[in-house]
């Protein structure tokens, strides 16, 4: 471990151990995704959850509740790099605020969600437009993740791939900050409240709850980044734009629209993001162990102030 530890700089221990968080959070989410996003973008085809499983295990078989895995799994790996590397930047940068340590962490957490955008939205489009690919109705034109990219690319541009960037944006700047706020003050809190709560426990439960109420709060905003994504490339304007298509689901399905989906949803975040920081937590143990053997979610340099 030692030797290990010497190759490890903190910068690629951060970037490496929140990748591996990352991935193996999403692949144990998949399933509940996939329900999440046919309901979202082809809710009425569907009775619910439950008929949303169905039909697909009957017509596409337990593969098909994997459709578009590969792109999610390797987003979730850069994008949880880039989240954690640029959350503990995110502290350096907030260090001058005269401020509460739940201020800092949000601040370094919009940050952090922020910049990851641009890392996250070509891969999100390209999951949701294969899992409606094959969806009641849907001619099912895309062979895989590799073949729905080129195609968005070579019918709408490259541009075509970061369609949603506002919506998301708006949906993960102020979630992400919320996100780690919860997870720090909840690990720390509950090993004091329930002594049983300690070490990988403490863990679990934070980082499970963390998702649990961010996916809550932030629902709706997925709700239309998921609409718009999963609109044909030559979907006019109205269909691909936050406000027109906010109004329109808004009018047409009324407030229960925004949250349909929710129950699978919110199912799919405590585990997937209980493993995520479990992982996380173990994997930069493993590549660059602490001297005292035990690790800080971040180490801003005015850890002081906290």
């Amino acid at each position: 471990r030692l030797g290990m530890a010497a190759l490890v700089d903190p910068v690629s221990c951060e970037f490496l151990a929140g990748g591996l968080g990352g991935a193996v959070g999403v692949f144990i989410g998949q399933p509940f995704d996939f329900i999440k996003v046919r309901l979202q973008a082809l809710g009425k085809a569907y009775a619910g959850p439950l008929d949303c499983l169905s039909q697909t295990l009957r017509r596409e078989g337990v593969g098909g509740l994997y459709r578009g895995i590969l792109p999610p799994v390797i987003n979730s790996f850069v994008l949880n790099a880039i989240l954690f590397t640029t959350y503990d930047h995110g502290h350096g940068l907030v260090c001058s605020l005269q401020a509460h340590g739940a201020v800092h962490s949000f601040l370094a957490g919009s940050y952090a969600g922020l910049l990851s955008v641009g890392a996250l939205v070509p891969f999100d489009l390209v999951k949701c437009q294969m899992q409606v690919d094959r969806a009641p109705g849907a001619s099912g034109r895309y062979r895989n993740s590799l073949h729905c990219a080129r195609s968005i690319m070579r019918e709408g541009g490259v541009a075509t791939l970061y369609r949603g960037t506002l919506i998301t944006a708006l949906r993960d700047s102020p979630a992400t900050g919320a996100y780690f706020v919860v997870f720090e003050e909840l690990e720390r809190r509950l090993p004091l409240w329930v002594p049983a709560l300690k070490g990988d426990r403490s863990v679990l439960i934070a980082g499970g709850t963390a998702g649990v109420l961010t996916w809550a709060a932030a629902y709706p905003f997925d709700t239309v980044k998921t609409y718009i994504m999963s609109q044909p490339v030559d979907a006019p304007a109205h269909r691909r734009q936050v406000l027109p298509v906010a109004r329109a689901l808004l009018r047409e399905n009324g407030v229960r629209w925004f949250y349909r989906g929710l129950g699978t949803c919110l199912i799919r975040a405590f585990p997937v993001n209980a493993a995520t920081f479990l992982v996380y937590k173990r994997a930069k143990e493993l590549l660059c162990p602490c001297p005292d053997g035990g690790c800080e979610l971040s180490a801003p340099a005015c850890a002081e102030s906290w």
